[in-house]
């Protein structure tokens, strides 16, 4: 009985709250935040990304209201304004037939901005669900399905791109044409929608690959045998466990595959096999520019210059969304 005793008054002064002069005493490194809320912190302190973000929103802003405050269409042809350098009434001047360039411009900026953002969405699923599978199944089938990632990534991929635009663009005309197509569809035109299955078939290999490393890292933790303890099926486990813990590293990827889906669509464009006419992107009216660069090197400089800034900006922001990101970053 005595040594009980002694126990409960061991454990009694262990237990006892520290004073006043002992808390003072405690250095607080770090204070407790959220995985989110320090992310914030850290990219709200990296000055670049946040400008990048700003120039983003800006463009965005101008992509979507600039059109709308703009006098005239973007297909509206002013006789009588052929080629006319910017000044008021045209802010960057008009094309050879007589179209403001400031709203094709801003049309193009669109079209360019909602492929990017299209095109990661799909990226992305397709990259998502195949490295999760090829991660958490291992052996044999992550062997195999990793080899096919190897052979599309090593395919040169813009001379694949132009032949599946080539092949494919007589088929999707066919099915546009067609009584059963969706009006939807229609509207996007044969070049747009082939980019998208360009994109989709071709660009999902590098988030594929991010996604299997972090699966691979992380179905060996204790949660997840926990998961298949209780009798978790394997898709409740990828769906439920897995991909929510690798979200930082999936938003990060999808970011930076928005100015590289931006950059093909425009360089499609820029070579005839992108946007249709009368709709315009920001490659095609760099394209169109080319034949009178000398004489009205306007034509050239704001699309070109509009492309250059949203590339290095979603570049610069997705370096910043990665560092703010990563755990190891923390300090």
């Amino acid at each position: 009985m005595r040594e009980m005793d002694n126990t409960a008054v061991l454990e009694n002064k262990l237990f006892m709250p520290a004073t006043e002069s002992e808390k003072a005493t405690v250095e607080i490194m770090r204070p407790s935040v959220g995985y989110w809320k320090d992310a914030w912190r850290r990219l709200r302190a990296n000055k670049v990304a946040i400008g990048a973000l700003v120039v983003i929103l800006l463009v965005l802003l101008a992509a979507v209201i600039g059109p709308m405050l703009s006098p005239y269409k973007y297909d509206q042809i002013i006789k009588g304004s052929e080629n006319l350098s910017p000044n008021v009434q045209h802010i960057f001047g008009t094309d050879s037939l007589g179209r403001d360039l400031f709203t094709r411009t801003m049309i193009g900026a669109r079209i360019s901005i909602a492929v990017g953002v299209v095109a990661a969405i799909m990226i992305s699923i397709i990259g998502i669900l195949y490295g999760a599978v090829s991660g958490f199944l291992g052996g044999w089938a992550d062997i195999v399905m990793m080899r096919i990632v190897d052979i599309v990534y090593s395919v040169p991929t813009v001379l694949i791109v132009i032949l599946l635009q080539v092949v494919l663009k007589d088929p999707i005309d066919k099915y546009l044409s067609s009584a059963n197509s969706p009006a939807f569809l229609k509207g996007l035109g044969v070049g747009l929608i082939s980019i998208f299955f360009v994109l989709a078939l071709l660009y999902w290999v590098d988030m594929a690959r991010i996604v299997r490393g972090q699966i691979l890292a992380l179905k060996e933790q204790e949660y997840v045998l926990a998961a298949k303890v209780l009798g978790a099926s394997s898709r409740d486990i990828i769906s439920k466990h897995l991909i929510p813990n690798c979200i930082g590293q999936i938003i990060v990827v999808a970011t930076l595959k928005i100015p590289e889906a931006i950059f093909v669509e425009s360089f499609l464009s820029f070579i005839g096999l992108g946007v249709s006419i009368p709709m315009a992107s920001l490659g095609s009216l760099s394209q169109a520019a080319l034949k009178g660069i000398y004489s009205y090197p306007y034509m050239l400089i704001f699309p070109a210059a509009t492309i250059s800034v949203i590339i290095l900006s979603m570049n610069l922001f997705g370096d910043g969304l990665r560092d703010a990101l990563d755990p190891r970053m923390k300090k």
